[in-house]
């Protein structure tokens, strides 16, 4: 039931990418389609599907109209007249759409502010039983984090039973998601600029929020007066997304404590880690902070064991270690540190039993979770904190000469990316006739 069609004329349906096409399909007789193709025209012959045709089509080609509604404004409904005008707006929309195309999807965001009072749980039932019965019509509850967030009414009426977790685009795909916004937006980028480094440095992000950095990275290319845009351009467009705008000017006092800081970060990380990758470590202060090491772990690694868990609280402990071994003592900049290694400290003994002494026992609510038991895995924390602390002390110590030459660099350029600090440490190791140092981990490019 697949024929050949002959477009008779073809119409534009202002502001939308669709068009109304009258189609001679022969003896089957002439029907008026709407079409999303971009390369449809009149006189064109393109495949038309008849009423009954099956088409088999991948996800990627079968899209559907949204609507889309921030839940938290549903929370207000206090009143049947309310809800009942609600109600029907929404179910206008809907019913407008899923006849103008194949489906029609109800997007509810912010879900789990929903209050769910009487009349919020009346809007719910009652638009979940009208379209219960029509399958083209899919409604969705997304919570901010990304899953699922079903309202109490939805799960007591089992019309939700299942939670979505949706996965964020993955290396390779963000990598396309490049290419493709910057190809789309025409920019002219430098030879420092790779792609592959980009994708590394924006795990978690969705397609919109690249397409975002492409073009504000584009404008931060232009106010700097660079003729194409630099991977320093990207690299603080998503820096600037994650901790927000270089804030103040710190004094000189200041910014070496900053830059001794986040060179203990690097050290510990660089000499305590195999695996550490380094991309871009930077003494410019921030809304959440004062300076900041941005490191790369691999993505597709999904089996961690406690050496795993020890390195990372080492490459946490860095800061503080560097500022003890060079002033004697550490100051208030090290508290988010601390909160990262004592959670995870906390996680090799209460959750994952990876310490020998407390044993293979996780500490559950209401189960193991006496005084006694608490008392001891607190102990075993402080015991793992400690014996870590003096490790990355010691790393910081024995290998001073090279936190010394990055923190100068810091001091100097407040920017250094990890593809400049294998020349630091390369001109560090031929001073110091260091012969062990290797390069097969210190930058995130090649």
């Amino acid at each position: 039931k697949v024929v050949v069609g002959h477009v008779l004329t073809c119409e534009a349906i202002p502001d939308t990418h669709l068009h109304v096409c009258q189609v001679d399909c022969g003896e089957h007789g002439t029907f008026q389609i709407c079409c999303g193709a971009d390369n449809v025209h009149a006189g064109g012959k393109f495949p038309a599907a008849l009423v009954g045709a099956t088409v088999y089509a991948t996800a990627k080609e079968a899209y559907i109209p949204v609507v889309d509604f921030d839940a938290s404004i549903f929370s207000s409904l206090t009143t049947d007249e309310q809800v009942n005008k609600k109600f029907s707006l929404v179910l206008k929309a809907v019913n407008k759409l899923s006849t103008m195309f194949d489906g029609c999807a109800i997007m509810f965001r912010n879900a789990e502010e929903l209050e769910c009072s009487d009349n919020v749980n009346a809007f719910y039932l009652n638009l979940i039983k009208h379209f219960s019965n029509m399958p083209n019509v899919f409604i969705f509850a997304l919570s901010s984090t990304g899953a699922m967030a079903v309202p109490l009414i939805v799960k007591e009426h089992d019309f939700f039973a299942t939670t979505i977790g949706i996965e964020y685009p993955n290396l390779a795909v963000r990598e396309k998601l490049f290419e493709a916004s910057i190809k789309k937006e025409n920019i002219d980028i430098a030879d420092d600029v790779s792609i592959n480094r980009l994708a590394k440095e924006t795990f978690g992000e969705t397609p919109i929020t690249i397409a975002y950095i492409v073009k504000e990275a584009h404008l931060y290319s232009l106010r700097q007066e660079h003729e194409q845009v630099t991977y320093k351009d990207f690299s603080e467009t998503i820096l600037k997304l994650s901790a927000g705008e270089s804030s103040r000017k710190m004094t000189e006092k200041e910014k070496r404590i900053t830059a001794y800081h986040e060179a203990g970060h690097v050290i510990a990380g660089y000499f305590g880690n195999p695996e550490y990758i380094l991309s871009r470590v930077e003494i410019s202060p921030r809304i959440e902070s004062l300076g900041l090491t941005v490191p790369e772990y691999d993505e597709n690694k999904l089996h961690y064991t406690r050496d795993d868990y020890e390195m990372l609280i080492i490459d946490f402990l860095g800061g503080l270690a560097a500022e003890e071994v060079v002033y004697g003592i550490h100051g208030s900049g090290v508290s988010s540190d601390l909160q990262h290694a004592t959670a995870f400290a906390a996680n090799l003994v209460r959750i994952y039993g990876m310490h020998e002494d407390f044993g293979l026992m996780v500490v559950l609510s209401g189960i193991t979770d006496s005084e006694a038991t608490k008392s001891l895995a607190e102990k075993y924390i402080k015991e793992i904190l400690n014996n870590l602390h003096a490790k990355t002390k010691d790393i910081i110590q024995k290998k001073r000469p090279y936190l010394d030459a990055l923190t100068e660099a810091l001091v100097e350029k407040e920017v250094v990316l990890g593809t400049e600090i294998e020349e630091i440490f390369k001109k560090v190791a031929l001073e110091i006739g260091d012969k062990e140092l290797t390069f097969n981990h210190s930058t995130s490019e090649k």
